[in-house]
């Protein structure tokens, strides 16, 4: 039995796309997992942005809320969402950012909460590639 109340967050994936599995066992395949992304002006938007949280044991239901910072701090988008956890289960979270506004180039802290409280934040990347362009453009 598994003796944890509340579930663990084992993971959160950022990717660009979400597969459900068409049979009943419910697996995810994630498509281009994004550690950074690129654009040759700022600020602008990112198609989709996909955040997938995977949260294992505990028990009763929990509210699992995702924020996306710009690198000055302030919230570039925001997803919340209820799940039951059960004893020796899984439950994966998957949440949609369409058109993500990306004001300027720099670290985007990624901040995964259960109920009210931070369990993990990592960064996503907004790298400028006008210098790219740039130099591409003299050759």
């Amino acid at each position: 039995m598994d003796v944890m109340t509340t579930p663990v967050l084992t993971a959160s994936v950022p990717c660009e796309d979400v597969l459900r599995s068409q049979v009943t066992d419910g697996r995810l395949t994630l498509y281009r997992v994004l550690l950074d992304v690129y654009a040759p002006v700022f600020p602008t938007t990112f198609s989709m942005l996909m955040v997938v949280n995977i949260w294992r044991g505990g028990h009763g239901e929990f509210t699992d809320r995702t924020r996306i910072l710009t690198p000055t701090g302030k919230v570039a988008a925001e997803a919340e969402g209820k799940f039951m956890a059960r004893s020796g289960g899984s439950h994966r979270q998957v949440y949609a950012f369409p058109d993500l506004w990306l004001p300027e180039a720099g670290d985007y802290a990624v901040e995964v909460y259960r109920n009210d409280k931070l369990m993990l934040t990592y960064t996503i990347v907004a790298v400028d590639t006008s210098d790219d362009v740039e130099q591409e453009e003299e050759v």
